[in-house]
């Protein structure tokens, strides 16, 4: 039987706090089929919710930048 590819999807907060945004896609992310996807964090500030995924061995990238909404910024997200 032929093994499918898992679905990567970038999840993509503002800070590595952990609020209400922050706290839906850190439950995202764990209850999402580990079979089927792969999840990655990615965050513009270091923090709590960044160590608790890490902790749960789920990929993180942080981005540090005061302007996480400029598209300069987002070249790097794309290296």
């Amino acid at each position: 039987m032929m093994s499918k590819k898992k679905i990567k999807i970038l999840h993509a907060i503002r800070q590595g706090k952990i609020g209400g945004g922050e706290t839906h896609v850190l439950d995202l992310v764990q209850h999402l089929n580990k079979d089927r996807y792969e999840s990655t964090v990615l965050a513009f500030t270091n923090g709590p919710l960044i160590q608790e995924l890490q902790k749960l061995q789920i990929k993180t990238h942080v981005i540090l930048t005061e302007k996480p909404f400029d598209f300069t910024v987002w070249g790097k997200v794309f290296s």
